[in-house]
């Protein structure tokens, strides 16, 4: 396993301090905005840091509300348009994968909402495969938190049935699974989906919360890290502290005594 940080493109320029308190830091993944803004200098900012730290690896986490289950077909094209910008800025900057959530649906038909949304889901990613293999890289699906009790909302990748069925309909060695463990522990069921997605698992996202809100905590060891990372102990992949930046040491810290 390897250790990396979650890093916005504004606090790019404060990762300095990080990267040389924690020599073991491999892997910045960049949260990028909807659309590249200039003004951000993200690439000028990457290169700096390659050029004093050129072990560094580099993955980008796509805009997170891009829908890619999107029913509406003329909506749904802006929102892959948005997806393959964001692949293309992770092979303009070197990066080797880029996540993405998997999208969500509403309505009173929470069923067929789900089956449909799967079916519109694969129809976007094998787009986004047929980019990934002209550019090169990998797409991360990440889990997400289930919508609210008698919400009409139905978040795709949000429990184990919907991977088994996403698995049936589409596979690619390009296409993985980034599992989030603080989006798993707001819902026991979601903790299942880390023995499901373990074949095609890619990356990690860690960072805590009240089991009811995404907080993006720093780890304290009040969830059972050191159980659900001895099922990790074949995964060579990237493990990301996803935090706030001023709580990365602190997440590091943590993390790093059950990866090693």
């Amino acid at each position: 396993m390897r250790l990396g940080i979650s890093v916005s493109a504004v606090s790019l320029k404060s990762v300095d301090r990080v990267l040389e308190m924690f020599p073991d830091v491999t892997h910045i993944q960049v949260k990028i905005p909807a659309q590249r803004d200039e003004r951000l200098h993200l690439e000028d900012n990457l290169a700096a840091i390659r050029e004093k730290y050129p072990y560094i690896e580099l993955s980008v986490h796509a805009f997170s509300n891009i829908n890619l289950a999107e029913p509406i077909e003329a909506v749904r094209e802006a929102h892959v348009a948005l997806a393959e910008d964001a692949m293309r800025l992770t092979a303009d900057i070197g990066g080797s994968f880029t996540v993405f959530h998997a999208g969500s649906l509403q309505g009173r038909s929470p069923a067929a909402l789900r089956t449909n949304g799967i079916n519109t889901l694969c129809d976007s990613v094998e787009r986004l495969l047929d980019t990934v293999h002209a550019i090169g890289g990998e797409i991360h699906l990440e889990n997400i938190y289930p919508a609210p009790f008698r919400s009409e909302l139905v978040r795709l990748l949000d429990r184990v049935s919907d991977y088994r069925r996403f698995d049936s309909l589409l596979q690619d060695d390009k296409l993985k699974y980034c599992f989030d463990f603080g989006h798993a522990m707001i819902d026991d069921r979601g903790l299942d989906i880390l023995d499901e997605c373990m074949d095609r698992l890619g990356s990690i996202h860690v960072h805590e919360n009240d089991r009811i809100n995404d907080l993006h905590l720093a780890p304290t060891g009040l969830f059972e890290w050191e159980r659900y990372f001895c099922k990790l102990s074949r995964f060579d992949g990237v493990v990301i502290a996803e935090t706030k930046l001023e709580d990365i040491p602190n997440a590091i810290t943590e993390i790093s005594q059950y990866i090693y």
